[in-house]
């Protein structure tokens, strides 16, 4: 890995620009809004939550719920999706 002495970079802020490529955090994204497709009809008792064992009676899906946590604490977050 290559430094460049800009006067703003060093081995730390390196490690940290590689951690979060772009390309990686948008495939996290994708990633993550496919889960939420996968289990878009959760609690209507007609998705594959039911079949899974995941809550069917109108809850928020576990899995979904999950996703949810990096968020707590954030404008918007709702207290229902805590787990």
């Amino acid at each position: 890995m290559r430094i460049y002495d800009e006067g703003g970079h060093n081995t730390r802020d390196a490690a940290h620009i590689v951690a979060w490529q772009p390309s990686r955090v948008l495939a996290e994204i994708a990633a993550k809004r496919a889960i939420i497709s996968f289990h878009e009809d959760c609690g209507t008792g007609s998705g594959y939550c039911d079949d899974i064992g995941h809550p069917g009676d109108g809850e928020n899906c576990v899995t979904v719920l999950f996703l949810a946590q990096p968020l707590a604490g954030r404008p918007g977050f709702d207290e229902r999706w805590t787990v």
